[in-house]
């Protein structure tokens, strides 16, 4: 398999992930959770926005979804911000993007 952001693309798939106190480790792939790439469409106000998504290749998956942030943590990324998240399900979430400066 390819090589996708310095790691092979199945130890990606199979990346583990510390829930709750740490104790506790969830299997993401095992949820159908794989991490895609975003360009906002849109700015983002409140906790959630539209995007183009890609994979890891850069291939669309598809353009103008909505992407989320539940914890508003990037409010206040503009339209063009590109970044990383993670698709689960039909749904997309940011992961990684530019924080926009403190006001």
């Amino acid at each position: 398999m390819a090589d996708v952001f310095g790691f092979n693309a199945r130890d990606a798939e199979d990346l583990l992930v510390g829930i709750g106190g740490g104790d506790r480790v969830q299997r993401l792939s095992n949820q159908g959770v794989r991490f895609i790439r975003f360009e906002l469409t849109a700015n983002l106000t409140t906790t959630s926005t539209t995007a183009d998504i890609f994979d890891a290749a850069g291939t669309t998956i598809a353009s103008g979804a909505t992407i989320e942030d539940p914890e508003t943590i990037f409010t206040g990324l503009t339209d063009t911000t590109r970044g990383i998240g993670i698709q689960q399900g039909a749904r997309y979430f940011i992961v990684n993007a530019n924080c926009p400066a403190d006001p």
